[in-house]
């Protein structure tokens, strides 16, 4: 058994073994020294003005000390501790013997501190031989290399995205570039009516359009530069115009878009931002439903709420892909059906409305349809606001 002792407490003539009790003690560091050929085991006192306890109880059984080490780290803590007792037992360690290793050790203040524990056997000029220890406190610099590590993750993924960013918006830039490019050629070689051409560039060049406003949104989003009006909106007249924005939408997709409407329903919001959110979900509730299906819009009054609900009689959406609705770019395979999208419309409706002060829920069943419900602040519900006059000279 390895026990410890207080050089000047306990008298014996290994002057050499005292001596360097005596010069390790001086070191801010946690230090150790034991004596190969003698059952003798001495720790400085910085031990106990760090991390508190006695030098003299750990003597009694070294494997006390493992009530300080972090429970992740005692496999590392048992290995040093066998080494040390083979070293011990064996008095014939070798002088570039080295064990290193990092442990956290619980200090004073019940924070832990990762210490790098290093140990050397080292011969006197006398012949004997002793194991010199030192646990350096290590955890700022570990905290850095945490910090390092996280940051170049960070720039790993930003890399990854801008990446995965530039290739989903250049191909869902081409598609209607290239219809521009196409229709412009067969006007220039005079083939096919110039009229009919006309119209489909002008839709492809609406595409276009749409798609820079959604993204230049979802970037100011993003950098918190997105800017929205507190203003009472009157919920009814939105409606109205976001289904007359969709209306060419619904005819061509052979859908039927009712309204059940509350002409006293208002709002604190930004109109604009509002009436560009209900665009959104209609058209997501006409391109993604049935030939012949319908988009019913509710609006009502709950509470201090109002609910402007968008449900449509699509196939649904299934329930472990809700979760990915809000995901920017992210079309749940949707890409493969041929239905035109960048995947940002329902990102950006989620920001509008957060920023809105509201919410969006989802409600979906396999085979039966959609309900998308905004849920935004009711005109004449908020908290009161003091209001002052600011005068400007």
């Amino acid at each position: 058994m390895i026990r410890i002792v207080d050089p000047g407490t306990e008298p014996h003539d290994d002057a050499v073994f005292e001596a360097m009790a005596q010069y390790l003690d001086g070191l801010d560091a946690v230090s150790f020294l034991v004596a190969l050929d003698r059952s003798r085991w001495w720790i400085s006192a910085s031990w106990e003005r760090t991390y508190g306890g006695s030098r003299h109880e750990l003597a009694a059984d070294p494997r006390t000390a493992l009530a300080w080490v972090h429970p992740d780290d005692v496999p590392l803590a048992l290995e040093l501790q066998a080494t040390l007792e083979e070293l011990v037992g064996t008095g014939n360690g070798q002088s570039d013997a080295r064990v290193p290793c990092a442990v956290r050790l619980r200090a004073l203040d019940g924070s832990y501190r990762w210490n790098e524990v290093s140990c050397n056997v080292v011969g006197a000029a006398d012949g004997s031989r002793f194991v010199v220890g030192t646990a350096v406190d290590v955890t700022a610099l570990h905290d850095a290399r945490a910090d390092l590590a996280a940051l170049t993750f960070a720039e790993g993924e930003a890399n990854r995205t801008t990446a995965e960013f530039v290739s989903r918006m250049s191909h869902e830039m081409r598609t209607p570039l290239h219809a521009i490019l196409g229709y412009a050629q067969l006007l220039e070689m005079g083939a096919g009516e110039p009229a009919e051409y006309l119209s489909r560039l002008r839709r492809a060049g609406d595409h276009v359009v749409q798609l820079l406003d959604d993204l230049l949104d979802f970037s100011r989003m993003n950098a918190s530069r997105l800017m929205v009006n507190d203003d009472i909106v009157e919920v009814h007249a939105e409606v109205a115009g976001a289904i007359e924005m969709v209306s060419a939408l619904a005819r061509t997709h052979v859908v039927t878009i009712a309204y059940r409407d509350d002409p006293h329903t208002r709002a604190r919001a930004d109109a604009t931002r509002v009436r560009q959110v209900l665009v959104n979900l209609l058209s997501n509730a006409i391109k993604y439903n049935r030939p012949g299906g319908s988009v019913t819009i509710t609006t009502s009054t709950v509470d201090d709420n109002v609910h402007v609900d968008v449900e449509d009689t699509g196939s649904g959406i299934a329930p472990d892909l809700l979760g990915r609705l809000f995901v920017p770019f992210d079309r749940m395979g949707a890409e493969s059906t041929g239905v035109a999208g960048a995947g940002l419309g329902l990102p950006l409706t989620d920001g509008l409305v957060r920023a809105m002060g509201g919410a969006v829920e989802v409600v979906s069943t396999l085979g039966v349809g959609t309900r998308f419900r905004v849920v935004l602040r009711r005109a004449g519900a908020e908290s009161s606001t003091e209001v002052r006059d600011v005068v400007c000279i």
